[in-house]
């Protein structure tokens, strides 16, 4: 089997990128539990498996990417559905910024790198679109000449 719509990687990158993005960290918190320096600390790994608000749109927009593999048929719905992905992937990073900086209060805060993995798979979702909008084009050219 060869792989001709170059759509098609960039679409299954993206959706395992969100898909992995659900288990690894996005930043961690080091709470400390008394003033006193010398009491222990706790670590604390922030993970969008533990945060319903950001797991539902990661989860769901990853599941909207793989689904869009298969509207190769129908343009128009499979831009919608990437479009619906797309968004959620945005509101997937918003999420993890406000996670974050609403728990920059409670201790000290390390972002990690799990917001490169949103960033990375926005990039591909987009290079997606760029890919399906120029196929599009392609096939209302041949048909023109037809």
């Amino acid at each position: 089997m060869q792989i001709q719509r170059i759509q098609t990687i960039y679409l299954l990158l993206a959706s395992v990128l969100t898909g992995i993005f659900l288990f690894i960290p996005f930043g961690s918190l080091t709470l400390s539990d008394a003033p006193d320096a010398n009491v222990s600390k706790i670590f604390m790994d922030l993970k969008p498996i533990n945060f319903w608000s950001l797991m539902i749109p990661s989860a769901t927009g990853a599941l909207l990417l793989f689904i869009d593999i298969f509207l190769y048929n129908n343009f128009k719905l499979q831009k919608t559905v990437l479009s619906i992905a797309i968004l959620l992937i945005i509101v997937s990073t918003a999420l993890v910024v406000y996670i974050n900086i609403s728990h920059a209060g409670d201790g000290e805060l390390q972002w990690s790198g799990g917001i490169c993995l949103l960033i990375a798979s926005l990039i591909g979702a987009i290079a997606a679109m760029s890919r399906i909008r120029h196929d599009e084009q392609l096939i209302k050219a041949s048909n023109r000449l037809l």
